[in-house]
Protein backbone atom coordinates (compact mmCIF):
# COMPACT_ATOMS: atom_id res chain seq x y z
CA UNK A 1 0.00 0.00 0.00
CA UNK A 2 1.25 3.45 -0.84
CA UNK A 3 1.01 6.32 1.60
CA UNK A 4 -1.47 8.01 -0.76
CA UNK A 5 -3.78 4.98 -0.83
CA UNK A 6 -3.77 4.79 2.99
CA UNK A 7 -4.67 8.48 3.28
CA UNK A 8 -7.33 8.32 0.56
CA UNK A 9 -8.98 5.36 2.29
CA UNK A 10 -9.10 7.31 5.56
CA UNK A 11 -10.53 10.38 3.80
CA UNK A 12 -13.15 8.26 2.00
CA UNK A 13 -14.43 7.13 5.40
CA UNK A 14 -15.37 10.80 6.02
CA UNK A 15 -16.92 11.76 2.66
CA UNK A 16 -16.44 12.39 -1.05
CA UNK A 17 -12.75 12.70 -1.99
CA UNK A 18 -11.15 14.04 -5.16
CA UNK A 19 -7.48 14.38 -6.13
CA UNK A 20 -6.12 17.90 -6.73
CA UNK A 21 -9.40 19.84 -7.18
CA UNK A 22 -13.16 19.58 -6.95
CA UNK A 23 -14.70 18.62 -10.30
CA UNK A 24 -17.84 20.26 -11.68
CA UNK A 25 -20.87 18.65 -10.06
CA UNK A 26 -18.84 17.20 -7.16
CA UNK A 27 -20.66 15.80 -4.14
CA UNK A 28 -20.89 18.36 -1.33
CA UNK A 29 -19.70 18.54 1.30
CA UNK A 30 -16.59 17.11 -0.29
CA UNK A 31 -12.84 17.43 -0.24
CA UNK A 32 -9.89 17.67 -2.59
CA UNK A 33 -6.44 16.55 -1.47
CA UNK A 34 -2.96 17.15 -2.78
CA UNK A 35 0.59 16.52 -1.66
CA UNK A 36 2.26 19.92 -1.86
CA UNK A 37 5.82 19.02 -0.86
CA UNK A 38 8.12 16.12 -0.11
CA UNK A 39 11.32 16.28 1.92
CA UNK A 40 13.73 13.37 2.13
CA UNK A 41 15.66 13.32 5.40
CA UNK A 42 18.64 10.96 5.73
CA UNK A 43 19.24 9.12 8.99
CA UNK A 44 22.21 7.29 10.46
CA UNK A 45 20.75 3.98 9.32
CA UNK A 46 20.84 5.20 5.68
CA UNK A 47 17.19 4.20 5.34
CA UNK A 48 15.99 7.77 5.78
CA UNK A 49 12.59 9.27 6.38
CA UNK A 50 10.34 11.16 4.00
CA UNK A 51 8.12 13.98 5.21
CA UNK A 52 5.19 14.92 3.00
CA UNK A 53 3.01 17.99 3.35
CA UNK A 54 -0.60 17.10 2.60
CA UNK A 55 -3.31 19.69 2.00
CA UNK A 56 -7.02 18.85 2.21
CA UNK A 57 -9.51 21.47 1.03
CA UNK A 58 -12.93 20.88 2.61
CA UNK A 59 -15.84 22.38 0.63
CA UNK A 60 -19.43 22.91 1.72
CA UNK A 61 -22.54 24.81 0.74
CA UNK A 62 -22.36 26.58 4.12
CA UNK A 63 -19.46 27.72 6.28
CA UNK A 64 -20.69 25.38 9.03
CA UNK A 65 -20.62 22.41 6.63
CA UNK A 66 -17.03 23.22 5.62
CA UNK A 67 -15.98 23.47 9.29
CA UNK A 68 -17.71 20.19 10.18
CA UNK A 69 -15.98 18.39 7.30
CA UNK A 70 -12.60 19.89 8.29
CA UNK A 71 -13.08 18.68 11.87
CA UNK A 72 -13.99 15.19 10.58
CA UNK A 73 -10.88 15.11 8.37
CA UNK A 74 -8.68 16.13 11.30
CA UNK A 75 -10.24 13.42 13.47
CA UNK A 76 -9.72 10.79 10.76
CA UNK A 77 -6.06 11.64 10.11
CA UNK A 78 -4.55 13.43 13.12
CA UNK A 79 -1.71 11.63 14.85
CA UNK A 80 -2.58 8.40 13.10
CA UNK A 81 0.19 5.79 12.95
CA UNK A 82 -1.55 3.15 10.83
CA UNK A 83 0.81 2.22 7.97
CA UNK A 84 2.57 5.61 8.26
CA UNK A 85 4.86 6.87 10.97
CA UNK A 86 2.79 9.90 11.93
CA UNK A 87 0.22 12.33 10.56
CA UNK A 88 0.30 15.71 12.35
CA UNK A 89 -2.23 18.49 11.61
CA UNK A 90 -1.56 22.14 10.76
CA UNK A 91 -4.50 24.55 10.62
CA UNK A 92 -5.10 26.16 7.25
CA UNK A 93 -7.15 29.01 5.83
CA UNK A 94 -10.73 29.97 4.94
CA UNK A 95 -12.18 30.98 1.58
CA UNK A 96 -15.58 31.78 0.10
CA UNK A 97 -16.17 31.40 -3.63
CA UNK A 98 -18.76 34.11 -4.31
CA UNK A 99 -19.49 32.89 -7.82
CA UNK A 100 -20.23 29.29 -6.82
CA UNK A 101 -21.49 30.28 -3.35
CA UNK A 102 -19.34 27.64 -1.68
CA UNK A 103 -17.14 27.74 1.42
CA UNK A 104 -13.72 26.15 1.86
CA UNK A 105 -11.68 25.29 4.94
CA UNK A 106 -8.15 24.03 4.40
CA UNK A 107 -6.34 21.74 6.77
CA UNK A 108 -2.76 20.63 6.21
CA UNK A 109 -0.82 17.71 7.62
CA UNK A 110 2.78 16.65 7.88
CA UNK A 111 3.01 12.94 7.07
CA UNK A 112 6.15 10.93 7.87
CA UNK A 113 6.91 7.67 6.13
Amino acid sequence: MTIESVIVAKLQSVGAVYPLSMPTGATLPGMAYQFISELNMPTHSNKGTTRYRLQVACWGKTYAAAITLKDSVKAALSYDKDKVQLIAPIDGSDFKDPEAELYRKIVEFYVWE
